[in-house]
């Protein structure tokens, strides 16, 4: 113990800092901070620069403005129901996120000073620490600009990170563009035993899969 000159007492203090291999980042606390790692941008194919990055709180707005300007299709597709827009419910869940056992990518562009959302990726998991569930949807004018592959490969990563080894996603049997992006990924398809209307696509995150993920980043 010492007395310094303002009168405070204090002793001599040393620690040993030592690498916890069977922890995953942030495990030991409550709340996770934002993770600022999976930020990232990408040139699409009509030249425009798209900042990828996890969900805040505040995207609320930009999200209920991306399902509104969607085609009915897509968001039929995407929600596999007739909805319109968002519930303020359904706004709060989407944005509003754990991430230590989902993440949700946006791919934001600007557009005359505003952010504008272009597409999503995420997944939520199962809680056998092995697998999630997995959805993606761009824009309707935002298609075919090789963004889609960009967020799924880097949704893999953010998965593989998290320890999950398997990835699934329900996608209805006459979504056939979805079918074939999935294939195109490695996924593998089959019918949904308990409603032949959908489809299982699944895909294992091994190390080949994912070096070929970091390759594509």
């Amino acid at each position: 113990m010492r007395l310094h000159d303002s009168g405070s007492v204090y002793a001599d203090v040393t620690a040993n800092l030592r690498l916890c291999k069977n922890w995953r980042r942030y495990e030991h606390l409550a709340i996770h901070p934002y993770p600022r790692q999976w930020v990232s941008e990408r040139v699409l194919k009509n030249d425009e620069i798209a900042t990828v990055r996890p969900v805040l709180p505040r995207d609320s707005g930009i999200l209920a403005d991306f399902v509104r300007s969607m085609s009915h299709e897509t968001r039929y597709f995407r929600f596999i129901s007739n909805i319109e827009e968002l519930t303020p419910r359904m706004l709060a869940s989407l944005s509003h996120i754990d991430y230590d056992r989902e993440m949700a990518l946006l791919a934001v562009i600007q557009r005359d000073g505003q952010d504008l959302l272009i597409g999503t990726a995420r997944y939520i998991d199962n809680f056998d620490d092995q697998s999630c569930e997995f959805a993606v949807v761009l824009g309707d004018a935002f298609q075919g600009l090789g963004l889609a592959s960009y967020l799924m490969r880097r949704l893999m990563q953010v998965a593989a990170d998290k320890g999950i080894r398997v990835m699934k996603g329900i996608v209805l049997a006459e979504n056939k563009r979805m079918i074939d992006f999935c294939k195109h990924l490695g996924f593998t398809i089959q019918r949904d035993p308990d409603d032949f209307g959908q489809i299982i696509a699944s895909i294992k995150l091994t190390p080949a899969l994912l070096e070929k993920c970091q390759a594509s980043s």
